[in-house]
Order: C-alpha cells, then sequence, then structure tokens
C-alpha cells in the first residue's frame, strides 16, 4: 500500500501548468514532475480516447510504454542539458521514472509504481503535469483515485501567449482557428467532469492572489501550502516552462512580456463568439 495519493496536473497549453506543476513540487510534502508520465496519458487509442487504466496490459504493451518512457525522458534531458550543464549526471540519477513490466498488470499499477519510483519520505502526493488531459480526468479519479487540479487560463490570453511563442503557422486567422477549439473543447470537458477530487484554478487568480489560491489549494489537498515558494526541490530539474516568478514572487508569462502583442480585433471577436459560454462559466465574461 503506498503512503502517497497520486496528483494530476492538467490545463490547455500555455495555461500555465508548468508554473503550477513548478510551485506544488517546490512544496514539502508533494512531487511533481513536469511531462514525464505523458506517455501514460497518450499510449492507448490516440490522444483523444479516454483511457481505461484498469485495462490488464500485455507483456508487449508495458514493454512498448517502458521504452516510450525512456525515450521520453532522454528527449527532456536532451533539451535541458544547455541548461542544466555540469549538474545533468546527478539530477539524471534521481529524475527517474520506472516500473516492473513483470508484476505490473494496467496502467493504474504503472502509474503508482512509476511515481513512487520518484516518491520521497514526507510526500503526501506525488504526480505528473499532463497538458490536454481533461477527456482523462474522470478515469484518473475514479480508478486511480487521485486527485486533479486542472489551470484554465482566458483564451485571448492563451492564443496571445501561442503567438509569441511561434505556434501560430501560416495565416494567422486558420492557425488561430485550431487553438480556440482546443480552448473551447477543453473546457466544455472540464466543465462537465465530475467535482469530486478535481480542483479548477484560474491562471489570472493564481498571479493575482497566490496566497487565497494557495490557501484553496491547501484546504483541497489536506497539506501545509507555502505562498512563498520560489525554489524547486534539489533533485529536480531547475525552473523551466515560460512563465515563471520573478524575484518578487510575482508570475509572469515571459513569452508575452517580452513581446507586447495586442490580438487583432478580428480574432478578439472569433475567440468571444466561440467561447462565450465556456469563458462565462469559467468566470472571463
Amino acid at each position: 500500500m503506498h503512503s502517497f495519493k497520486p496528483l494530476l496536473i492538467s490545463g490547455q497549453m500555455r495555461s500555465g501548468t508548468s508554473l503550477l506543476a513548478n510551485f506544488l513540487d517546490a512544496q514539502t510534502e508533494i512531487t511533481v514532475h513536469r511531462d514525464r508520465a505523458t506517455v501514460l496519458f497518450r499510449n492507448q487509442h490516440g490522444v483523444e480516447h479516454p483511457l481505461d487504466f484498469l485495462v490488464e496490459l500485455s507483456l508487449t504493451d508495458k514493454q512498448a510504454i517502458r521504452q516510450s518512457i525512456s525515450k521520453n525522458l532522454d528527449t527532456i534531458f536532451a533539451a535541458k542539458e544547455r541548461d542544466v550543464g555540469r549538474l545533468l549526471a546527478e539530477i539524471k540519477e534521481n529524475y527517474r521514472l520506472d516500473f516492473n513490466v513483470r508484476e505490473t498488470k494496467n496502467y493504474r499499477d504503472i502509474i503508482f509504481d512509476s511515481f513512487a519510483a520518484m516518491a520521497n519520505k514526507k510526500d503526501r502526493y506525488v504526480g505528473t503535469k499532463v497538458t490536454l488531459c481533461e477527456h482523462n480526468i474522470n478515469a484518473f479519479i475514479d480508478q486511480v483515485d487521485g486527485k486533479v487540479i486542472n489551470i484554465v487560463r482566458n483564451p485571448m490570453s492563451v492564443i496571445q501567449s501561442l503567438i509569441c511563442r511561434g505556434f501560430m503557422e501560416g495565416k494567422l486567422a486558420s492557425s488561430a482557428s485550431k487553438y480556440i477549439h482546443s480552448w473551447k473543447r477543453g473546457a466544455n470537458r472540464l466543465l462537465e467532469c465530475n467535482k469530486d477530487n478535481l480542483f479548477i484554478v484560474r491562471f489570472e487568480d493564481f498571479i493575482s492572489d497566490k496566497s487565497a489560491v494557495s490557501k484553496a489549494l491547501a484546504q483541497f489537498l489536506e497539506v501545509n501550502i507555502n505562498p512563498n515558494i520560489n525554489t524547486l526541490k534539489d533533485y529536480s530539474l531547475p525552473w523551466f516552462g515560460n512563465s515563471s516568478f520573478d524575484k518578487n514572487l510575482i508570475a509572469v508569462d515571459n513569452s508575452v512580456e517580452s513581446r507586447k502583442i495586442e490580438l487583432p480585433d478580428d480574432l478578439r471577436h472569433e475567440i468571444k463568439i466561440n467561447c462565450h459560454d465556456e469563458m462565462a462559466k469559467l468566470g472571463y465574461l
């Protein structure tokens, strides 16, 4: 029996998932690793099909998952090697995600074994951050007995940040439509989720009143949350993600701050028309 409860951080791209995961990982009783376990949520029937965490997996399936996890970790470290520098080998030794292919039966077992491999003695929660995962929230809560924290952000700001990060290809209108649809779909799925063991936090609230959000998170998780923490645990990768806390512990979206672009009026209108109901339900109108 594991002493920790599994935790999933979810949200749309450019919504502050890395920022929230980094903040929670800095807490004494929580370990959250970013993007490492993505394959566990997207390895069965494609990205959009909800996972069955209890279906029995063949040995071949489990070996393929283990190989995918290893490949994913190698990709993360290759991308971060320049930033991590000489500490890479030491961090890599502690930055592990593994499971026994012979003893695990299903995705639920794999999640618990994998999370146990990166747990610390004081941890009451161990988890991961996976974007575009709203379709798996109910199953994660019901079948894995986990808790989920989903961060949402005004779609106007999401599209602005995507443009600044260079995600828009070709004609702006056609590229933006894809991400507008993704935000709307994700918001609808989130609003349809069973609210038991699900906490929804708005990016805007998190950066404007971190103390209040920290208090609400502490009540939801029943652990101590220090709103003034700004340093990851020493065994984790350094802070990354495009949103971060500055020296005054204020969160900023670095990509947006560096370019200061304004959305065209026609694009703002398209977002508001297409996402009106969801924005209203989430308090953006």
